[in-house]
């Protein structure tokens, strides 16, 4: 499995950019080596093919960067034959200047090891030991063509002297880059273990929410009966002449409130008639009015106050997901603190942002934390879905959900939208 980590994957470039950063590493250690062997050893190297490789390389690195920007990577970030290529081109570099620098005699030879390193970290096995065996073909042809090395004698030391000083520096090159590669490896391991444990988690919560909805559907339709002959009865009461006139102001409230959870099973069955402009957008402040007074139908003896600031240009469509949303938020402050509910409504040109404050209890550290993971409730006859199908409807639409304390008590959940988003939908 760690082997595949990244040979599969079409939408990281995570690997990609680790080995762009190590080509820097390296280019930067071959002129360094370069410049050592012909300023302070007095190696005569011919210079000119030398650096001649440095700088394709650098060229190629450069030409790596822009596809990673572009994020079109020959043809896709990350993918086993991309990375194979990419290493490749690092061999075929190292020989080159391995040839025009005694071969196989080099002390630097050794260097062969870190793309197998690399590749053994990155690739497929069959990938591995197509680098591998390029690797050994690129050694064996050393041993037999390449540009002798001078006879050394540096700081009154002979060839042998020098043969050993280049050895430790490989070993010291190599042991650096090996220990720096393989902790950035392993930090993108645990960063990949982690997003693979959100999207289980974004899973399970997806699979409960799916049952929700299914379970929800047959009770609209189950519902469908028993509101039907509850509203034929209070149409009747209503026109009753000996009814009293404070009981013909329940009747009423009763009928508005029978006809909105027909409207609401209706929706939900997947039999709500959709009108025109409905599906036209519409201005925030003439949503957030229509939103607000079905709420106040369903919760009339609430007091919401409501404060909207820079919302006059921006428009909105239909967005029955949202509204839900802001519905469901706006029952658990009622709830818990029906004297004090609050909604704020602020935009900018990025984003559109809901806060709906109450001054209830509050909720501990622990509860927070599950929030819009699993169903969380503080109410003792609470369901604990509410804040999870918010949760998951502001997550359909692009946007994040925040829950914190209120200083001197309450809580504060803030919903924040991508502006565009809701306005290319609408």
């Amino acid at each position: 499995m760690r082997n595949r980590l990244f040979s599969t994957s079409a939408s990281s470039a995570a690997p990609l950019r680790l080995l762009f950063r190590l080509r820097w590493l390296a280019l930067a250690g071959q002129l360094l080596t370069i410049g050592g062997a012909v300023w302070w050893l007095d190696i005569a190297l011919p210079l000119l093919p030398l650096l001649s490789i440095v700088l394709l390389l650098a060229v190629f690195n450069l030409l790596t960067a822009w596809q990673l920007h572009r994020g079109q990577a020959w043809p896709r970030p990350g993918g086993g034959l991309v990375l194979l290529a990419q290493i490749t081109v690092d061999i075929l570099a190292l020989t080159g200047l391995l040839y025009f620098a005694g071969g196989a005699a080099n002390p630097f030879v050794s260097l062969y090891l870190l793309p197998i390193s690399i590749a053994a970290a990155l690739l497929p096995l069959p990938l591995v030991l197509g680098a591998t065996l390029l690797t050994v073909v690129c050694y064996s042809l050393l041993m037999v063509w390449h540009v002798p090395l001078p006879h050394v004698h540096a700081f009154g030391h002979d060839q042998f002297w020098g043969h050993q000083l280049g050895m430790w520096l490989t070993f010291v090159i190599a042991a650096g880059l090996i220990v720096w590669f393989l902790s950035q490896a392993a930090q993108l391991i645990r960063e990949r273990d982690r997003q693979l444990q959100l999207a289980r988690e974004k899973a399970m919560r997806n699979e409960h929410i799916l049952s929700l909805a299914t379970l929800a559907a047959s009770t609209a339709h189950e519902l469908g009966t028993p509101l039907a002959t509850l509203a034929l009865l209070t149409d009747e009461l209503r026109h009753d002449p000996a009814l009293p006139e404070p009981a013909a102001a329940d009747l009423q409230l009763m009928a508005e409130q029978i006809a909105r959870m027909k409207r609401l099973l209706s929706e939900i069955s997947g039999r709500a008639d959709v009108q025109t402009e409905a599906q036209r957008a519409q201005p925030l402040q003439q949503w957030l009015a229509r939103l607000l007074d079905e709420w106040h139908l369903l919760r009339p003896g609430i007091a919401l106050a409501c404060h909207a600031r820079a919302i006059e240009d921006v428009m909105i469509g239909t967005q029955a997901a949202l509204a839900k949303a802001l519905h469901n938020l706006l029952n658990n402050a009622a709830d818990v603190s029906p004297a004090a509910v609050e909604l704020h409504v602020s935009a900018n040109p990025q984003q559109l942002c809901f806060e709906v404050l109450d001054r209830g209890p509050g909720l501990s550290p622990e509860v927070a934390q599950l929030v819009g993971d699993v169903p969380v409730s503080t109410k003792a006859e609470g369901l604990g879905i509410g804040l999870l199908l918010t949760h998951a409807s502001i997550e359909q639409l692009g946007g994040e959900v925040a829950v914190f304390n209120r200083p001197g008590g309450g809580t504060c959940i803030r919903v924040s939208l991508p502006r565009q988003q809701l306005e290319i939908t609408s």
